[in-house]
């Protein structure tokens, strides 16, 4: 008898009761602060100099991902331009939110495929790119504790994976580890052949996609409440990990609640307990209407570049 139907049914049971209780814990924390949020929520008034200034850095980290994946792709000599790969990853993006995390992965490749692209390589550029994105997540927040000073002394030993982050992006060791994962869930392995300045460009690239974003993320607290120079070292670090942890938690769709619950957690030696979940919150709604505009704009921008083709072709 076939038990796999049996198991699913679980597994989306399981599912359902992590994320009631993650939201549940959130909404006891807010309960209990009420006033004290309440307080915040009536006085809370947004500098919008500083929110656009949040929403300009959300739409850099998203250039610089593009950037990145473009160049994944050209070290498969596959050639897309700039703007093909901010099309293709735009109209992609808002498929993450739905569950099983593959709809953004599956629209990514059907897209490319579409110009051109081999889905092989598109397939493998996207697991590159995201093995450099948990690589480069993780060695921020490791950054990030030198700014805990009491989270530090407990997680020292967590010292220890910056040499591991380095050793990683030694390409032999990367193709290594990335295929002893692929073999795990039975996929295919990666040839992924880059000598190691280009594999230091790539790390620099995401960590430099993480540090926007979290610069992003302080501008848009800032902008509706104060904080101290510390959160501007500690907000990016407390954002990649919780990204971490709500891309490994496969049942949340977009790590929907993990991420919130997580950083919540982290933020709460800088910020009061009466407002990290607010914060965390606004940020969730901050990054989804930021994905939204640039998914608009950029259908916009394509919509009136092709009127704009149609119209010198009409008139010649």
């Amino acid at each position: 008898m076939d038990n796999k139907p049996n198991l699913k049914l679980v597994r989306t049971f399981i599912s359902v009761i992590i994320i009631a209780g993650i939201f549940f814990f959130l909404a006891r924390s807010l309960y209990r602060n009420w006033e004290q949020v309440k307080g915040q929520l009536v006085t809370l008034h947004f500098q919008w100099l500083l929110l656009f200034v949040a929403f300009l850095f959300l739409a850099l980290n998203f250039l610089i991902g593009a950037y990145a994946w473009k160049r994944i792709l050209s070290y498969f000599r596959e050639k897309i331009s700039l703007r093909q790969s901010i099309q293709i990853i735009a109209y992609a993006l808002l498929g993450k939110y739905l569950p099983g995390k593959v709809w953004a992965i599956f629209g990514r490749i059907y897209l490319a495929k579409e110009i051109g692209i081999a889905e092989r390589h598109s397939a493998l550029s996207v697991v590159i790119e995201t093995a450099y994105l948990l690589i480069s997540a993780l060695a921020l927040f490791v950054i990030s504790l030198f700014f805990y000073p009491s989270l530090l002394a407990k997680t020292y030993l967590l010292l220890i994976l910056i040499p591991i982050t380095i050793i990683m992006l030694v390409p032999s060791i990367f193709n290594r580890v990335v295929n002893f994962l692929l073999a795990r869930i039975k996929q295919a392995p990666v040839d992924f052949r880059v000598g190691l300045k280009q594999a230091l460009v790539l790390f620099l690239l995401y960590l430099s996609a993480w540090i926007v974003a979290g610069i992003g993320l302080y501008s848009l607290i800032i902008s509706f409440y104060p904080l101290g120079w510390k959160a501007l070292f500690i907000f990016p670090g407390a954002f990649s990990l919780s990204w971490i942890i709500g891309f490994i938690v496969i049942f949340a769709p977009g790590g929907l609640g993990v991420r919130e619950g997580l950083f919540a957690l982290l933020i709460a030696p800088i910020v009061p307990e009466a407002l990290n979940i607010v914060i965390s919150l606004i940020s969730r709604i901050w990054i989804t209407i930021s994905e939204i505009l640039i998914f608009l704009f950029v259908f916009l921008f394509i919509k009136l570049r092709r009127i704009n083709v149609i119209q010198k072709e009409a008139r010649s």
